[in-house]
């Protein structure tokens, strides 16, 4: 059965996976109605990490698009199937002669038609022998380095938010309203070691004060939680007014309850008041705050889309967005174009892991503050961090 035909009326097992339909051998398909045919794929989507999904989706038309050109059957789809789309995959060449696709992107294309079968109830093809040495084959000649963000240096961290609130003093009120919101981002994002999705889900309800901590986020779900148990992360209070988390979060926050009780009026009348002569805060905020209001609408995002105008807006800035937002801040504080291609939304998460090896912080917290599964991603920021020979004795020579 390719990508277009029709499900066949013989025993089936279904499950949607956009618009394909999966038929294994074991059950009968039920005569649901359409509603609860997409309540089902709902919460079967709901298993799997946003934008793990729609790569996956991605993969898979892909997969059955190149299966339809060839005559091939994509579901269930045979191993030499699969052996030979990632052998034609590794083949294709860019102009300056580089690989189209690099291993790591055929290692997930074969995870993705892997997902939709076993979603099926079929067997996973890309589990099999031929599928296996096959990558590995590809990585053996092809192999590239892994693309890994540049890890942002508390110094460079310093670095942007001062750019930042240099821009903020030279622009008009919309530019100050951004660059209220960015540096709560950039310092959020980059002392909590979070993901840019998990920044881009999080409300204002998950952000609250806490007397002895600072701040506590509460991440309700993330890459490595799908269940949703959710836990909170700590964000303590900064050593240095201009580069605190809690003050940056207070003053975004304060912003954001000004802009729904009197609109762009009485933004501007807090950014008057509150915005420092020079840019560079000199005294905690956070220190002459004790509690703030509920939000009155607590399921707001806590980092909406923001207009150059300094309109806030309702939806929360996408993952892409924000990594975005620490290439635009680092290009304004003058960065080179060589060093904006290395940086992205991960540039705060893996920061703050390298900076808590370099000070010494134990790799049991540090796993307890990103929510890493297992230690193997962590050995990866510690090597980075600290390359093996750097961390042994002095040996007096």
């Amino acid at each position: 059965m390719t990508g277009s035909d029709a499900v066949p009326a013989v025993p089936v097992r279904w499950v949607s996976v956009g618009e394909q339909a999966v038929v294994g051998d074991s059950a009968v398909v039920p005569d649901l109605l359409e509603s609860e045919r997409a309540g089902v794929a709902a919460v079967i989507a709901a298993s799997i990490a946003g934008n793990t999904a729609a790569a996956y989706a991605s993969d898979w038309r892909r997969f059955t698009g190149w299966c339809a050109g060839r005559g091939f059957v994509a579901l269930p789809a045979h191993e030499l199937t699969v052996a030979a789309y990632l052998t034609a995959a590794a083949e294709q060449t860019r102009l300056d002669g580089r690989p189209g696709f690099v291993p790591a992107t055929l290692t997930r294309w074969v995870s993705s038609i892997n997902q939709v079968h076993t979603a099926a109830g079929l067997p996973a093809p890309g589990k099999s022998e031929t599928v296996r040495r096959t990558l590995a084959g590809i990585r053996a000649t092809r192999a590239t380095p892994a693309v890994r963000r540049h890890p942002l240096s508390p110094k460079e961290m310093k670095e942007l938010v001062a750019s930042t609130r240099a821009h903020q003093g030279q622009g008009g009120w919309g530019q100050q309203v951004l660059a209220v919101r960015d540096i709560a981002l950039l310092l959020l994002g980059y002392m909590a070691a979070l993901r840019s999705d998990s920044l881009a889900q999080m409300q204002l309800r998950d952000v609250a004060l806490h007397p002895e901590d600072g701040l506590h986020l509460t991440l309700r779900k993330s890459k490595t939680d799908q269940q949703a148990q959710g836990r909170v992360v700590a964000v303590p209070v900064g050593e240095h007014p201009a580069t605190c988390g809690v003050c940056a979060y207070l003053a975004w926050r304060q912003l954001l309850d000004a802009n729904v009780e009197g609109g762009r009026p009485a933004v501007i009348q807090l950014l008057r008041r509150t915005t420092t002569p020079g840019g560079t805060p000199v005294e905690h905020r956070c220190r002459t705050v004790d509690a703030l209001h509920p939000p009155a609408f607590p399921l707001s995002p806590l980092f909406p889309v923001t207009g150059r105008t300094g309109q806030i807006g309702e939806s929360p800035l996408t993952a892409a967005a924000i990594a975005a937002r620490v290439k635009a801040r680092a290009g304004q504080a003058g960065w080179p174009a060589h060093r904006l291609a290395q940086l992205g939304g991960h540039s705060l998460r893996r920061g703050r892991v390298t900076a808590g090896f370099r000070a010494g912080e134990s790799a049991h917290d540090l796993k307890d503050l990103t929510g890493h599964a297992s230690m193997d991603t962590l050995d990866r920021y510690r090597d980075a961090a600290t390359p093996p020979g750097s961390r042994g004795v002095r040996l007096g020579l």
